[in-house]
């Protein structure tokens, strides 16, 4: 059995929680994941409905704490920003950072499907053969 990886989600709304959810239940099956907390890009846009339990920080957090995590996971929805901020945390820690989270009930052939970092595939996916889910894909 490989060792849990210690992952931090990045973003502290309702789609972060769910994410966490997604790591919790991949966890179930087979231990994998062991949740750290949440950092977002400014403290000072968190809303009435973000996580502030669990919070660590700003990105900044990221640089200071390097070894206090082993993977991220990127819980922003809009498509645009969720590849721009991908690729910034990228060029900064490296893409083996960030692990494909799939839910245990995802159908797809795990064979002919590529499945790119930082991708998410949540519950019901189905997928069936030669789909190709790029990097930060949702």
């Amino acid at each position: 059995m490989s060792p849990r990886k210690r992952l931090v989600i990045f973003g502290a709304g309702g789609f972060a929680r769910e994410v966490r959810w997604l790591a919790e239940e991949i966890d179930a099956l087979a231990p994998s994941f062991t949740f750290v907390g949440y950092v977002v890009s400014d403290l000072q846009r968190l809303g009435a409905h973000d996580s502030k339990k669990d919070l660590l920080g700003e990105v900044s957090w990221l640089r200071e704490h390097r070894s206090s995590f082993d993977s991220i996971a990127l819980a922003i929805g809009t498509p645009a920003a969720r590849t721009s901020v991908g690729q910034a945390l990228i060029a900064e820690f490296g893409e083996g950072v960030f692990p494909a989270l799939v839910h245990p009930s995802v159908k797809l052939d795990r064979k002919s499907c590529k499945i790119g970092p930082g991708a998410l595939l949540c519950a019901g996916v189905v997928a069936t053969v030669n789909v190709e889910f790029g990097p930060f894909a949702l």
